[in-house]
């Protein structure tokens, strides 16, 4: 809606400065008439015979420039400012509502990715028969277990949340764009036949013949313009391909709750004793787990499968999500 916005008041600009051309346009003729052009032929005879109507001419787009800026400024008052003032109205919400949706994304893969290297972990323990690693690794996989499926039904809540937010933004948004056609054709409707009536009262004081003889060229090269533009049009065929809106979709990849849609990425791994920059703030929830703040350095001191790293940061150490972070 901002880009819609955007392009309508540089088209309002444009047709303000068409107007105002024209204006400076009928001032500089005015002037050369009054004038005579003494300073460009001073020792000429003056022989310009239509004082009256470039008298004309200046007035009638002193009156056009009011009649513009009356529509104009009913145009923006009736179309345009509704929608910069929806605009300005949703967007901060629904800008908030779908960040948070993506910590959310975030928070259910970080969970996941711990899961995953717990079972690993449980694996490893159950082959080499360490009954107590094993016990620790069930325990923390029923901890992080309850964390992704709260985390699941957090995202299910505020995705909902989300969506409907932009169907009532989309709604406002049609409603606002029809309102903005009306008033829009309206104005300059009324902007130009009115226009028009002041152009027509400076044209009954031009020679007839000489207004009927440009008005024939005119007509002939306007109708050729067209007829130009018709042959030379070729037909295409154009097919639109419907794409699933990234806000609809399910971004956990599990087919069995909703669309597919890609994972977060994660930094290449990179060797130990490098650094990650933390995107987001981490609260170390377990005694393994690593505190650091969004902007961070953390120093790299292993890589572990599972979406999570062993690393370093302001003298600490501890495990830490790899999504949280990005290469330098």
């Amino acid at each position: 809606m901002k880009d819609v916005v955007k392009g309508l008041n540089e088209d309002f600009a444009n047709e303000k400065g068409m107007v105002n051309n024209c204006v400076g346009l009928s001032t500089s003729i005015d002037r050369i008439y009054k004038s005579g052009d003494k300073d460009d032929w001073p020792s000429s005879k003056n022989e310009l015979t239509y004082a009256a109507p470039a008298i004309s001419y200046k007035k009638c787009w002193d009156a056009i420039q009011l009649i513009e800026e009356t529509c104009q400024a009913i145009n923006t008052d009736q179309g345009l400012q509704p929608v910069i003032n929806t605009i300005n109205d949703i967007s901060p919400a629904v800008e908030s509502n779908t960040k948070t949706r993506t910590t959310l994304v975030i928070d259910y893969d970080s969970y996941r990715r711990r899961l995953k290297g717990l079972e690993q972990a449980y694996d490893v323990a159950k082959a080499q028969s360490k009954q107590s690693k094993m016990d620790d690794a069930k325990n923390e996989m029923l901890r992080f277990e309850r964390k992704k499926e709260t985390a699941y039904e957090a995202y299910q809540n505020q995705n909902t949340k989300v969506k409907g937010d932009i169907i009532a933004a989309k709604r406002q948004h049609d409603q606002l764009i029809d309102t903005l056609l009306v008033t829009t054709v309206v104005s300059q409707y009324e902007f130009y036949s009115r226009a028009a009536k002041q152009l027509e009262e400076v044209m009954a004081t031009l020679p007839p013949a000489k207004v009927q003889q440009l008005r024939q060229k005119i007509d002939e090269k306007v109708s050729f313009n067209s007829t130009k533009k018709v042959s030379t049009e070729t037909s295409v065929e154009t097919v639109e391909t419907s794409k699933s809106s990234s806000i609809l979709g399910n971004p956990f990849g599990d087919s069995s709750k909703g669309s597919n849609a890609s994972a977060p990425t994660s930094p290449s791994p990179p060797s130990s004793g490098h650094y990650v920059i933390a995107l987001y703030d981490h609260v170390a929830e377990a005694d393994d787990e690593l505190n650091f703040k969004a902007g961070d350095k953390v120093e790299v001191l292993e890589t572990i499968e599972g979406g999570w790293w062993k690393g370093r940061c302001k003298g600490s150490e501890g495990l830490f999500p790899v999504n949280y972070t990005k290469s330098p």
